[in-house]
């Protein structure tokens, strides 16, 4: 994720960055909102940094578990920081032993699509 300057906000060196430890992420259930918090999972608050090592980039990135507890329009939400919250809301296709993703949209921009699968993932640029 970067800002329109260039700079990696999930960089933990940048002095702007979103750190680990204040991003928390949210579902969107049965018209609840629902803080996701597994203390016992590997990664508890069900999101991880990618670390440049990890992904062979030159970049950090975040991988999310996203709400699925619908195939329609399941909302997540990530917030940031206390003043900066935003929302991936996305479809998917269930079957005996599978939930995939079919559709994505951050902020309500489609980012992915399973008919238009891209070749690179989402880029996220925060104004």
């Amino acid at each position: 994720m970067s800002s329109p300057a260039g700079v990696d906000l999930l960089n933990p060196n940048n002095a702007n960055a979103y750190l680990a430890e204040n991003i928390k992420i949210y579902y969107l259930r049965n018209g609840e909102i629902e803080e996701i918090y597994n203390p016992n999972m590997d990664a508890p608050r069900n999101f991880s940094i990618i670390s440049p090592e990890d992904t062979g980039e030159d970049f950090y990135g975040i991988a999310i578990g996203l709400n699925s507890s619908q195939l329609e329009n399941a909302i997540t939400y990530i917030e940031w920081s206390e003043t900066d919250t935003d929302t991936i809301r996305a479809n998917f296709q269930s079957g005996d032993n599978f939930t995939i993703l079919t559709k994505a949209w951050y902020n309500d921009v489609l980012i992915f699509d399973e008919d238009i699968i891209p070749e690179t993932l989402p880029e996220i640029i925060k104004n």
